[in-house]
């Protein structure tokens, strides 16, 4: 088999999740908010959920601002005590 040096993008990875989803028998109202960036939400908010600090979320999501980071996961899921936005 040869290699594949072809990068995905964020549109194709939604296609695929979303194939996948339907063919688990997940609902249509589920499969349809899937998207290429779910696997990022997803792991922004588990991060968020065991403590992570915002600085820390930033580093292993690649986020440069505070407020991209926050957008994955929603305000209310971190904890901005102090931060200024």
């Amino acid at each position: 088999m040869g290699m594949v040096n072809e990068s995905l993008s964020a549109g194709q990875i939604g296609r695929i999740f979303k194939k996948l989803a339907q063919s688990a028998g997940l609902p249509s109202a589920v499969t349809q908010h899937i998207s290429g960036y779910s696997i990022r939400v997803g792991a922004a908010q588990d991060w968020t959920s065991k403590g992570i600090s915002l600085p820390q979320l930033m580093i292993l999501g690649g986020w440069e601002k505070p407020d991209t980071a926050i957008r994955y996961v929603g305000q209310s899921r971190l904890k901005l005590e102090g931060l200024q936005l």
